[in-house]
This record gives C-alpha cells, structure tokens and sequence, in this order.
C-alpha cells in the first residue's frame, strides 16, 4: 500500500530548511499557537537527502518549525498524526497536457498527485500567440 502525501508548496519547503538549518525550530512562532503541528511525519525535504521523522508546524499557511526533537501539541490548535504519512514539496510536471485550462481551470487530478506546477504546451500544441493566450487566461482569473 502506498503512503498518502501531504504536499506543500515549494516556498513552504524553502522556509522549513530554512528554519532546521538556521534555527532548529523558531522560539517566535512557539510563543504563539501554531494553526496545525504534524507529528512524526516522514519528511522528505527535496534537497536529495535521507528522508527523516519529525514534527512540522504550520502558522498562516507558512511552515514555522521542523524539529526532530518534537513540538508540544498545546503548541497547535489542531494536531494532525503524521504516522505513516509523507510530507513532501509539490511536484513539477515538465511534459503535462493542460492545455484545455480554460475548460477545466482547477485540474483536480493534478493536485491530487501532488503537482503544484505544469508546463503547458511541451510538443508545441499551445495556442498562437502566446502573448494573447495568457492575457486572456490572467483576465478570466
């Protein structure tokens, strides 16, 4: 059976290598409760290295701490048992076929496999030109 993932955005990575690296785990955000902690969740940061268990604490929609150590779940509104689950940053799909965005503008199935950016147009099928398309498609929001 294989793991459910939770994903996060790459800038959310950036800031919890950031905070293990730098900080170990940050004492503003712990003065605070943290809107969700995850604990003992399997940990694989992107950087190549050998995934870890930790706690991940999130505040605002922003990872805060990492801690191999463990976080206190007063530190949290809510806590969410990480046993078992991955947490990963979101994937990148070079070769995606989302071309008919206009028609299906929150692909489901993408984010459900973890994708948080595509690449449009790879064997060169997107519409002409360009410039055009995507003013549109930034107007229809």
């Amino acid at each position: 059976m294989s793991k459910r993932i939770l994903f996060f955005t790459s800038v959310m990575l950036l800031s919890a290598v950031l905070a293990v690296l730098l900080l170990g785990h940050s004492p503003w955000a712990q003065s605070q409760p943290f809107d969700f902690l995850i604990r003992n969740v399997l940990v694989v940061d992107g950087s190549g290295g050998t995934p870890y268990t930790a706690d991940v604490a999130v505040l605002n929609g922003r990872i805060q701490a990492v801690s191999r150590g463990g976080l206190q779940d007063n530190q949290a509104k809510h806590v969410i048992d990480g046993d078992g689950l991955a947490l990963a940053p979101g994937f990148i799909d070079l070769h995606s076929h989302v071309e008919p965005i206009k028609e299906i503008p929150f692909p489901e199935n993408f984010l459900r496999q973890g994708i948080t950016t595509a690449l449009g147009g790879p064997d060169g099928g997107s519409p002409w030109p360009l410039k055009t398309h995507l003013e549109a498609l930034e107007k229809e929001g």
